[in-house]
Order: C-alpha cells, then structure tokens, then sequence
C-alpha cells in the first residue's frame, strides 16, 4: 500500500518519456512531480538524457526546494529511489 503523501516536498515523481520528432529525430524529457501539490517542478528537455543530466537536474530541484532526509522519489515504474536525496545533497 502507498505512503500518504502529508507535505509539499514529501514524495516527488520522476519520470522518463520520449517522443519521435516530424524530421525523423528523437527527444527525451525528464519530468519530476511533487505529489502533494501536484506542481511540475522540472520538465527536461534533451536529444540524449545521460545520468549525470539526471544527477545534476535533481541536485537543481533540491537545492530550490529544500529537498531533506525524509523526501521520497519514486521511479515512474513506482519503485523507491531509496536514499537518493540524502546521496547527492
């Protein structure tokens, strides 16, 4: 059964997609969520989306909003990305 998401900042969503453009050419997007607010906090952009992308966007967001030991992230499949915050801050 899900945590209860209690506060902003509690849980963050993070998610991967990819589309297909007119001219033939691919794009990635990296979107994160808070699920309290239900606020898009980061929507990436990218031909190609590496893991330090990923490091670097996420060490952004917690950095403007204050990310701390009791945040979770889960992945879009809805796995924990356990002690993720606590790794990079």
């Amino acid at each position: 059964m899900p945590e209860k998401v209690t506060a902003p900042n509690h849980v963050w969503t993070v998610d991967f997609v990819h589309d297909r453009l007119s001219r033939g050419g691919s794009i990635r997007l990296l979107t994160v969520l808070d699920e309290f607010t239900r606020e898009s906090l980061c929507i990436r952009i990218e031909r190609r989306l590496k893991s330090e992308d990923v490091r670097l966007t996420l060490e952004t967001l917690f950095k403007d909003y204050g990310a701390n030991v009791n945040q979770k992230m889960l992945s879009c499949d809805g796995q924990k990305m356990h002690n993720f915050a606590s790794s990079i801050l």
